[in-house]
């Protein structure tokens, strides 16, 4: 693309009449190039850049503070959540009360695309939690996109360009759109996941 910008702009005659009028003679060719280049430009910032951890890969995570909680109290918090959010216990994959970690693998549904009905299939991720006294990390990474139906196909990985699956099968929109549902279906996970650990037993919230 910028090879041909360039030729582009070898092509581009700029011609100099007095001190303050300037003239473009630009060929048909010249024109389809520039046109090329700002929409090419304009889809390019359009999309919204997904975060990557200090690996490359795709990466969420952040630190919450949390007054008024002890580590202890957070950890039972993180306990009661994983088992109110989700159907099978074997999503925790290791835990370590005393230093306060909790690793967990699981997947959610999406649509095919954004404000779509049609299935598309399960992203799957990693949530890892670190708790500390009044504070707990919380990272989200090793995402990817499987379709177990074969009906859109396989995206894979989300740090993927390309889908798995390849162009012939799954379109380059919609896996910039499964990309985009992958981020809001995480998002909605740190929200759930924020309202379960900021939990305060009613006991606690009164002196009286």
């Amino acid at each position: 693309m910028w090879f041909r910008f360039i030729n582009a702009c070898i092509l581009l005659e700029i011609k100099r009449i007095g001190f303050l009028y300037l003239t473009l003679d630009l060929n048909t060719n010249t024109m389809r190039y520039i046109f090329l280049l700002l929409l090419f430009s304009s889809t390019l910032f359009a999309q919204e850049e997904l975060p990557k951890g200090k690996s490359g890969l795709v990466e969420f995570t952040e630190v919450v503070e949390v007054s008024g909680l002890s580590k202890a109290e957070l950890y039972a918090n993180a306990k009661a959540w994983f088992a109110s959010n989700y159907k099978s216990p074997n999503v925790i994959k290791s835990e370590d009360a005393m230093d306060g970690k909790i690793n967990a693998k699981s997947m959610f549904k999406i649509m095919s695309k954004p404000g779509g009905t049609d299935k598309g299939g399960f992203v799957h991720y990693i949530l890892n939690l670190e708790i500390k006294q009044g504070r707990y990390r919380y990272t989200i990474n090793s995402l990817k996109h499987s379709d177990k139906t074969n009906t859109i196909g396989t995206g894979g990985k989300l740090e993927r360009e390309e889908p798995f699956c390849g162009y012939e099968v799954m379109s380059a929109e919609m896996w910039k759109g499964i990309k985009e549902l992958s981020v809001e279906g995480v998002k909605e996970l740190i929200e759930n996941l924020k309202k379960g650990m900021a939990y305060v037993e009613s006991n606690k919230k009164s002196d009286w």
